[in-house]
């Protein structure tokens, strides 16, 4: 049965006051330790004694179910293969279960029976029936003759947890599931609403989970990705077409064992998010060790990719007071692809955090590109660590957009780069910040004093805020952070750059003194309006892809074939394509994200 696992790590200090030291090691308190519970239905979390006994209410219903009746028909279940078997409100558990006519009546009996590779569970479409569902090592396991679990007739099926999680798919793969309903109705949340979790020894990865065309809300997690021991975890996972939404702390989350920077190792490889639809997940006021309230979370994995997915109205009410969620991220990972989501209006309880995207502690070789983050409390995209452990490495930021963000949290800025953030690319995005009710600064960059082989070219950074158009904790060197080819344009107020405690006023003044925005010697970058075709502010776009118009440069722009060829002065590959898919050629590269 799954037992307690050991908590993510979740990022923190995403943002940072003037007078604070951007970048430095903080230590985030201690994950809690795994804890035997053996039941199914929850990776339970150090909240409450009501939570831990709801999970084994659960644990007791499944053991029951599994010494009832249902054992014989159970084996012979098992001895064959192609089978479909039915669940009804209407059906009967001493049934055979094999026809709408004969179907069992309740998911306890369902999971009694060992499903074999290639079975079918089916529910009937538009009825409820009381979880949870659960399948461990007896079940499928076959990823080339996955079980199907979904829905007959008409419409989906609901799956309603009174306790612990809705589905739970425990040491064992194989497994589609689909055209679902999972509500959890505990108070306060608990468990997962599809909850998978592997706690094999041997460093085993489970193949092929399939969810698609769920609904699933009123759980601690919405979807959860678990592995217990060493590197085990789950292998070609896919999540698509999806809703995970009002849930407490997650809408989607993966995790593992602790990252280990000497040594590094991943429970999940190859996770696929496409389509999911992440919201009003407001964060657990009871946590306050860590940030809870985020829309999508993959930890410990490596090759996954999140795409043509939407976070929004996340966060808010977690109860961490140095740390805050993010819409959509990644953390202890490595080769994470982010590419055309859409973020917007994610919040935060706190001064850190609510932005819209996040390349986290102990994350290598990694991209987001193609995302629009938009009126988010917090950055539209954030590198951060808390770490000097050179795990921070080789990440890229391009072709995104960030209208309107750091709404709430004003230390914050549209990009930021902190902690010890080694080699990272951030090129060709187009930030653009608001105008405020109040004198605080809406910064397009912020770099904290950490990074070093750190490049940004070829960027937009717009504000309509007096203040300066970037920022620096620390007199960085080219050789720490460099700036090449960038727009820095305030619309409103004197030019200014921060750099390590001393203000410049001009391009030129701040070339000259710090030797960034030059090439070979020469001079580079712009401060020039990038008259752009506008709107560019009061986003109202709901779905990703979208939204790029008003951030294409007009007829009259001076950063019209003015970006710098990356390839050829650089070695970087841009890419295909701009925000909005139009081609692109290296050497007539616009400035900005189109």
């Amino acid at each position: 049965m799954p037992r307690a696992s050991t908590a993510p790590s979740l990022p923190g200090f995403g943002c940072i006051p003037p007078d604070a030291e951007a970048g430095a090691e903080q230590q985030r308190p201690a994950a809690p330790g795994t804890r035997a519970v053996r039941v199914i239905g929850s990776l339970p979390r150090p909240r409450s004694t009501t939570s831990l006994s709801g999970l084994a209410a659960v644990g007791a219903l499944l053991l029951a179910a599994s010494l009832g009746p249902a054992c014989a028909a159970s084996q012979s279940a098992r001895a064959s293969t192609g089978l479909a078997y039915y669940v009804s409100p209407a059906g009967d558990d001493a049934a055979d279960g094999t026809s709408p006519a004969t179907a069992w009546q309740t998911l306890s009996r369902a999971t009694a029976a060992q499903l074999p590779p290639g079975a079918q569970l089916l529910l009937e479409g538009g009825a409820q029936f009381t979880g949870p569902l659960a399948f461990t090592q007896e079940d499928a396991g076959d990823p080339s003759d996955p079980v199907d679990v979904g829905a007959y007739g008409q419409g989906p099926a609901t799956i309603t947890a009174p306790s612990g999680s809705g589905i739970v798919i425990y040491d064992t793969a194989g497994i589609q599931i689909s055209d679902l309903t999972v509500a959890g109705q505990a108070s306060p949340p608990q468990g997962s609403g599809i909850n998978l979790y592997n706690d094999l020894a041997g460093n085993i990865k489970l193949d092929h989970v399939y969810v698609s065309h769920v609904d699933v809300s009123g759980f601690y997690d919405g979807i959860s990705i678990g592995g217990g021991q060493g590197t085990s975890g789950f292998s070609h996972v896919w999540v698509s077409n999806a809703a995970v939404h009002d849930n407490l702390a997650s809408g989607l989350v993966s995790f593992g064992p602790a990252f280990d920077p000497a040594s590094p190792g991943y429970a999940h490889s190859h996770i696929t998010v496409s389509h999911v639809a992440a919201y009003r997940n407001l964060g657990d006021p009871a946590q306050t060790s860590h940030n809870s309230g985020s829309g999508i979370i993959l930890g410990s994995t490596s090759g996954a990719t999140i795409a043509w997915s939407t976070a929004y109205a996340n966060g808010g009410q977690g109860g961490a007071l140095s740390e805050g969620p993010v819409g959509i991220w990644a953390y202890d990972s490595a080769g994470v692809v982010i590419k055309h989501n859409l973020a917007y209006q994610n919040r935060s309880n706190n001064s850190r955090d609510g932005g819209g995207f996040d390349l986290d502690q102990n994350t290598s070789h990694s991209v987001i590109e193609y995302n629009l983050s938009y009126d988010n409390s917090g950055p539209g995209y954030l590198l951060y660590t808390p770490y000097s452990n050179y795990a921070d490495k080789s990440n890229v930021v391009r072709w995104n957009i960030s209208s309107g963000d750091s709404q709430v949290n004003t230390q914050c800025g549209g990009i930021e780069v902190l902690g010890q953030i080694i080699r990272a690319a951030v090129y060709n995005n187009t930030v653009v910040m608001p105008q405020r009710p109040t004198t605080a600064p809406a910064i397009p960059l912020v770099l904290g004093s950490g990074p070093s082989g750190t490049t940004i070219r070829n960027n937009i950074l717009l504000t309509y805020q007096p203040g300066p158009v970037a920022y620096s904790r620390a007199a960085l060197a080219p050789s720490a952070v460099l700036l090449q080819g960038n727009d820095y344009y305030p619309a409103a107020g004197t030019w200014k750059i921060l750099w390590g405690g001393t203000a410049y006023y001009s391009l030129a003044g701040f070339r000259s003194a710090t030797q960034q925005e030059t090439l070979a010697g020469t001079a580079a970058g712009f401060a020039a309006s990038p008259e752009l075709t506008g709107p560019v502010l009061g986003l109202t776009v709901t779905a990703p892809g979208g939204g790029g118009t008003g951030f294409m440069p007009g007829s009259a722009s001076p950063l019209l074939d003015k970006g710098l060829d990356l390839l050829a002065l650089f070695g970087i590959n841009p890419g295909p394509v701009d925000y909005s898919g139009y081609s692109v050629t290296s050497s007539a590269l616009n400035v900005g994200a189109q």
